[in-house]
């Protein structure tokens, strides 16, 4: 679930305009074996991402506004998946919202409705909009240092639980960017586990032009979608 509102966020703080990382991703779902990603991608903002994956299979992923390419280099094939919604930032929409000053829930339409500390660390709570309580439960941050450590959330019925924790935070300029990500969603009798990783992170970098005009090789067959 915060990984599904925090796809919502696109617009990150000022000065960040684009990046580009190492990432690992680790998943874990009940009954199902785990499943690890690598990679390496570019961001642009404000929608544009160029991801390379590297394994379980080479592939090649270009993100816009409401278009996502799929390439499979070996496999000589493609698929262009059109959607009327905004493509969110895949493998870094947490790291992203990390850097709004909080964290992107007022822009979604969440109301903070009371504060607490404990110890050094700041606690916010949040309510969901109006329009969708019926869906969604409050949101709970926890900050210290500045920076965010940990986002909760749960269903509206408090059957579906998230919970994210941010962690190995490295400054670089005037940002401080965690390099791990871990979020735990599940409810009595199923559960998800996801880590993110993150490194050789660089802000604000040229990106190669051959990567922003990237098209297919000839005769590689398409496959639309509509999403």
């Amino acid at each position: 679930m915060i990984a599904f509102l925090l796809s919502l966020l696109v617009a990150v703080s000022s000065g960040l305009q684009t990046l580009s990382l190492d990432f690992q991703r680790v998943t874990e779902e009940t009954g199902k074996p785990k499943e690890v990603v690598t990679g390496h991608l570019y961001f642009q903002q404000p929608f544009w991402m160029y991801v390379d994956v590297a394994s379980p299979v080479h592939q090649i992923m270009l993100s816009e506004k409401h278009q996502l390419l799929i390439f499979y280099p070996e496999q000589k094939k493609a698929f262009r998946i059109r959607t009327k919604k905004d493509n969110p930032p895949i493998f870094v929409q947490g790291l992203l919202a990390s850097l709004k000053e909080d964290y992107g829930l007022e822009e979604m339409g969440y109301t903070l409705t009371g504060h607490k500390t404990s110890g050094d660390t700041l606690i916010t709570i949040w309510a969901p909009p109006k329009d969708k309580a019926k869906v969604l439960g409050e949101f709970v941050l926890k900050i210290l240092n500045n920076r965010l450590v940990e986002a909760r959330t749960q269903s509206a019925n408090g059957k579906t639980k998230t919970v994210s924790i941010y962690a190995r935070y490295v400054k670089i300029g005037q940002f401080a960017l965690p390099q791990e990500i871990t979020t735990v969603t599940g409810d009595a009798w199923h559960q998800e586990k996801e880590v993110l990783s993150y490194k050789n992170i660089r802000l604000n970098v040229n990106i190669p032009d051959s990567l922003l005009k990237f098209t297919l090789p000839r005769n590689i067959p398409v496959k639309d979608v509509q999403w």
